[in-house]
């Protein structure tokens, strides 16, 4: 019991992507991962040196001449020339680089982007430099994803549909409903236009019980992705009230100098979550025929997503070079080795507990600190001393129909949409972005959460809108437009029902009474 109403806990707090990244990715040589030895042979450490001399004319000479992969290119120490320059405090030459493409979050061989290496060696300028850049690239990547939205938009007929989510558990079963949230939301697209009705309004505060009791009302998530910026309204239609979910992001928002101050305090490091033995293959039944069974009117073949995941802290550690030391001498330096702690038994909880406030990069947790001096010998690209984490198994089912109205590809869009009010389908946006999205949907899905607990998403009552006679509403004017006479309102945080539920379920956890 002790361990759900933990798991609970850490579900109403943000959720940390690492985990998400280790499912619904594998690694490859693409932007970001360069192997040692690649790209051009004639250019070959050419940029490395130059960054580390920080030699400002040869790197304007070699720049326009290479590809990404070739600017990726790692030396024999597993570094970019990106990180050559940031070890090197070399501030103009990290301008260039960046100028010139190079993404702020590039990863050496250890896994360590430049930030985090500016940030273990406490250098405030470089960390400005790439802090800054970086979220440059984010809002780039944002307005992307806007014109995806927009695009997806208009491919899909306007329709309506049923979207119930609740939490469940293998291991705990019904027992986890006692705890745990659902709500089913009414979605209805028009044009340009979205709208999403739910009934989940956060906690019963007064309720003196260990049991949560959450309380039911009406609310609206109304989305116009047609005007620019986009705008996005969470309406609360028991208190006749309203936030605008855009422009409190933008108010909340700390300046870089004080986010960059706050990871310099802090430190870099990370918990890393990394996957074994995935699978994904049909569900059998005891005559080893494939489990199918009708969803929603959709007749479903059921499949099972499983693996292990073992988790590990890893502290960076600044590599600090004596003054005087050439290039060719750094390329023999034996670097100092990233300290490693296992997380033995839930490390999405400890996770969440180091979660780095603020963190501009997907999945890290809250940094700490170390030092560390350079010895001389052999090049070491390992990663220094690794634990052996411990290894749990996940698993889930998804409920996969061939030939629905809408493809999953035109889906994702709109749950990230919906994650403005409910941050876990951001989680379980990504997660379906594994999935093949041109034969299946999947009309029913387990999203796992953490190692016990997993989102079950539901895709019920799809219909073109206006042949419903209860979507009627939806088809007039004022369907998707604020309601007249309510107020804007303000708030600490962008997730209504974490904000209401967070503090109750602390004290569940640690065994007080609301």
């Amino acid at each position: 019991m002790k361990r759900l109403k933990h798991e609970v806990t850490v579900l109403s707090h943000n959720l940390n992507e690492e985990f998400f990244e280790a499912l619904s990715s594998t690694p490859t040589a693409t932007e970001g991962q360069a192997r040692p030895g690649e790209g051009s042979q004639a250019c070959d450490l050419a940029l490395h040196r130059a960054a580390y001399n920080g030699d400002v004319d040869e790197l304007r000479r070699l720049l326009p001449n290479m590809s990404l992969l070739q600017k990726l290119q790692f030396d024999p120490q597993g570094n970019t020339a990106l990180h050559v320059a940031v070890i090197r405090h070399q501030y103009e030459a990290i301008r260039l680089l960046l100028e010139a493409g190079l993404p702020p979050d590039a990863k050496n061989a250890r896994r360590w982007n430049s930030l985090d290496e500016a940030v273990a060696l406490n250098d405030v300028e470089a960390s400005k430099l790439l802090y800054t850049r970086l979220l440059a690239d984010a809002k780039r990547a944002k307005r992307e994803k806007k014109a995806q939205l927009v695009a997806v938009m208009r491919q899909l007929p306007d329709f309506s549909m049923e979207l119930h989510w609740e939490l469940g558990s293998p291991l705990f079963g019904l027992l986890l409903r006692c705890y745990a949230p659902d709500d089913t939301y009414h979605v209805y697209k028009l044009g340009d236009r979205l709208r999403v009705d739910g009934t989940l309004m956060g906690l019963e505060e007064h309720r003196h019980s260990l049991i949560p009791h959450y309380k039911r009302g009406r609310f609206s998530l109304l989305v116009d992705a047609g005007v620019s910026p986009t705008t996005a309204f969470l309406v609360d239609h028991c208190t006749r009230s309203y936030f605008d979910l855009y422009h409190e992001r933008k108010a909340h928002l700390k300046g870089i100098d004080r986010e960059v101050a706050e990871m310099l305090a802090e430190g870099a490091s990370k918990v890393r979550v990394a996957d074994a033995d995935f699978d994904f293959k049909p569900v059998k039944n005891w005559r080893g025929r494939q489990v199918t069974e009708k969803i929603d009117g959709w007749q479903t073949e059921v499949y099972e997503a499983s693996g292990f995941l073992s988790a590990s802290t890893w502290l960076k550690v600044p590599v600090q070079l004596p003054p005087a030391t050439s290039f060719d001498q750094y390329l023999q330096l034996q670097l100092p080795p990233d300290e490693v702690a296992e997380i033995a038994s839930d490390p999405l909880a400890t996770l969440q507990k180091e979660q780095h406030r603020g963190s501009r990069w997907p999945g890290d947790a809250k940094p700490g600190t170390g030092t560390s001096a350079c010895t001389t010998a052999s090049s070491s690209t390992s990663g220094g001393r690794q634990g052996a984490a411990t290894a749990q198994r996940f698993s889930s089912r998804c409920w996969l129909a061939h030939g629905y109205p809408v493809s999953l590809a035109q889906m994702i869009p709109l749950l990230e949409v919906v994650a403005a009010g409910n941050k876990h389908f951001a989680q379980a946006a990504a997660f379906l972005r594994r999935f093949p999205s041109h034969t299946y949907f999947p009309t029913r899905v387990q999203v796992p959460l953490l190692w016990t607990v997993y989102l079950q998403l539901g895709f019920r009552r799809f219909s073109l809108l206006g042949a419903d006679p209860a979507d009627q509403p939806a088809l007039l004017p004022d369907f998707f437009e604020l309601p007249a006479g309510y107020r804007l309102d303000r708030f600490q945080d962008g997730d209504l029902l974490q904000q209401n539920a967070a503090p109750l379920l602390e004290r569940l956890d640690s065994g007080g009474a609301p």
